[in-house]
């Protein structure tokens, strides 16, 4: 599919005259992972993704069908769904606006009942989520937190962590990350 993002993945590192190899290294994640990811046979995070796009030395936005053409200052709840990229949540919804020099993203999340995040994961800046319905249990450090609806978790992401939903019900929640992902 010449839209999708691990095509556009592959267009940009061919351009760049880099191998699997050669990019993986940069990104930090082995070569036949990227080569799924290319072939549209596995759906990264949001955070590898990240990690490809610092590594081809590219916005992150350039992945997606970003077009900024005029600042937008409100967004409606299903606004940019990019529900089939991210593996954690069953739908992602971006609130954030629209406009350059943006410091931080703003989603809507739905985690499936019973998904557990399998392997932690650390990056740079701070991640803040509030439940809207559900229990989110976060593990940082390996020290677990449970969120209740209505209360809200912020920490540096620079710490490993990881999130799950134990619940029988869709966990839905408010995420506030720095630095931008789009």
């Amino acid at each position: 599919m010449e839209n999708s993002i691990g095509s556009k993945i592959k267009k940009l590192r061919k351009a760049q005259s880099l191998t699997l190899a050669e990019l993986s290294g940069k990104a930090g994640i082995s070569a036949s992972f990227l080569s799924q990811i290319e072939n549209g046979k596995q759906a990264p995070t949001v955070v590898t993704l990240k990690k490809i796009a610092d590594a081809l030395g590219s916005p992150l936005k350039d992945l997606f069908n970003l077009q900024q053409e005029t600042p937008e200052y409100i967004r409606k709840c299903d606004d940019q769904a990019l529900g089939g990229l991210q593996k954690i949540y069953k739908q992602i919804n971006v609130l954030s606006g629209k406009f350059d020099g943006r410091v931080i993203d703003c989603f809507n999340l739905v985690m499936e009942p019973f998904f557990e995040q399998v392997e932690e994961h650390s990056h740079a800046g701070e991640e803040f989520y509030l439940v809207l319905n559900g229990i989110l249990t976060v593990e940082i450090e390996g020290r677990e937190f449970v969120v209740n609806k209505d209360e809200s978790i912020h920490f540096p992401s620079t710490q490993a962590h990881r999130l799950m939903n134990h619940g029988e019900e869709d966990l839905r929640l408010l995420g506030v990350f720095t630095p931008t992902l789009l």
